[in-house]
């Protein structure tokens, strides 16, 4: 959860906090979500 928030922060256009709470909540269906539409490439 701290990791994808401190990742997110430099590296998404949405909101940091929210992709916290859904890698707490989905755990590893939250990182794949993250890694596959959070993160600008």
């Amino acid at each position: 959860m701290v990791w994808a928030y401190s990742d997110a922060t430099q590296r998404s256009d949405q909101p940091a906090f929210l992709w916290a709470i859904v890698a707490f909540l989905a755990q590893l269906l939250g990182l794949v979500l993250y890694f596959i539409i959070g993160r600008n490439r």
